[in-house]
């Protein structure tokens, strides 16, 4: 029998106002893959991730998670089987550290109660130095050490992307979705947060997909990639199978690939 995947997406559908955004989107994700989700502006990429970490209530469709099968997910299911994602904008604290930030990636975690924590009792006291080395771990993880008692919100703006992403890994999930996590960054800082997406799914075991419009980089980091357009699915394969593909090329590549970044 062969393994089941991580991820199942079975006919998703989702509409807002009568515009449909996805149109009976389905295909799987393997474990430990890097699967990217590609497409023109407004292709329905952040709507997708948006109902996988359950943001978004499908209209029709069955999500299936590691052979589970659910009508929908809501953000606390999501994070209690092991989904964690970032945002296509930075949604930091600005004014907590670096370290009280990656620290709320655990808010999840917590086996204390909310009297357990006001009165500071064993339980919620354990809590507190379970995140606090969990937090480190991440901050060694993403080469932060040296700006741990930083506020965000003075961190340069690829920093700060790096910063989600440890809030995101602290959770220890076994599917990590990305928004557009090298949006607006310079050749150096995607080259950096290429290897630290690497180094988590190879060193940490984080199943990922990807949303990116660098095709560059798409094409080096994934194993899988599926081509959405209108909500639609066009494309759905490996990097060479999505450079072959017509209807994409059409519809987003154009002529020839960009060289990875």
């Amino acid at each position: 029998m062969p393994p089941v995947p991580l991820l199942e997406l079975d006919g998703i559908d989702l509409s807002f106002g009568g515009v449909r955004a996805i149109a009976n989107v389905s295909f799987t994700v393997e474990k430990a893959a890097i699967c990217a989700v590609i497409g023109p502006n407004g292709a329905g990429k952040s709507s997708l991730i948006n109902v996988i970490s359950g943001l978004y209530r499908p209209a029709r469709g069955v999500i299936r998670f590691d052979g589970k099968s659910y009508a929908r997910l809501t953000p606390a299911m999501a994070s209690r089987i092991g989904v964690a994602r970032t945002f296509q904008n930075i949604a930091l604290f600005k004014a907590m550290t670096v370290l009280d930030n990656i620290i709320m990636g655990r808010a999840g975690k917590a086996r204390a109660g909310a009297v357990e924590d006001a009165l500071g009792l064993p339980r919620s006291r354990r809590d507190e130095q379970v995140n606090r080395e969990k937090a480190e771990e991440i901050i060694e993880f993403l080469d932060l050490e040296a700006i741990r008692h930083v506020a965000a919100g003075t961190l340069p703006y690829g920093v700060q992307k790096r910063v989600e992403l440890g809030r995101a890994l602290i959770a220890q999930p076994r599917l990590l979705l990305l928004d557009e996590p090298m949006a607006g960054m310079t050749f150096s800082e995607k080259r950096e947060m290429c290897r630290f997406i690497l180094d988590a799914n190879a060193t940490l075991g984080a199943t990922v997909i990807l949303i990116e419009h660098d095709i560059g980089v798409v094409m080096d980091l994934s194993q899988h990639i599926v081509v959405l357009d209108y909500g639609e699915k066009i494309g759905d394969g490996t990097p060479d199978e999505i450079r072959s593909n017509r209807r994409v090329i059409e519809a987003y590549l154009g002529a020839e690939t960009p060289q990875a970044a």
